[in-house]
């Protein structure tokens, strides 16, 4: 009776420390989570979307309302056209910042338009890298890496893993 009363207590207690593990290894993800910094250079990795320059702000690239250069790669373009010209290679953030679709595949290299459809300007992480895209703007990004396949994690305004998308060559 004894003997079974350690191996229940040794058994409860390992299963405890194994808990405790693992809850401390995601711990920073659910109490102090500070969101990743921006590896990308500024004027880089993003082109200036519609009515929208790229204002460096800290390590995050931040997009504000502002005029398009006629040397711009959209200068003239309407929201329309913008949306026509990337159809199939989208992901619209609505009201609760849900991905949409919130799963795509793509080869690396290529541009995919965020397109921020909210009354408030949203920070949306694409692995480490933050956007901050104005209330119903848009930004261009390229998508690239040298590891392939691999899957980009798509956060939005605190939902993690709102969507992801696949690379691959």
């Amino acid at each position: 009776m004894r003997e079974q009363s350690l191996r229940s207590y040794t058994a409860r207690m390992a299963a405890i420390l194994i808990a405790g593990f693992v809850f401390g290894m995601f711990l920073d993800k659910f109490i102090s989570f500070q969101p990743p910094t921006s590896t990308v250079e500024e004027g880089v990795a993003v082109l200036p979307g519609d009515e929208q320059g790229q204002i460096a702000e800290g390590e995050q690239i931040v997009f504000a309302q502002a005029d398009v250069t006629p040397a711009g790669p959209f200068a003239g373009m309407s929201y329309q056209e913008v949306v026509e010209m990337y159809e199939g290679k989208r992901v619209q953030f609505g009201e609760e910042c849900q991905s949409i679709p919130n799963y795509l595949t793509f080869k690396t290299g290529s541009e995919v338009m965020l397109d921020n459809r909210s009354a408030e300007k949203r920070v949306v992480y694409l692995d480490a890298t933050g956007y901050t895209i104005a209330a119903y703007g848009w930004v261009v990004i390229p998508l690239a890496t040298r590891d392939l396949p691999h899957t980009v994690s798509i956060d939005c305004a605190g939902l993690y893993n709102s969507g992801q998308i696949l690379l691959q060559n």
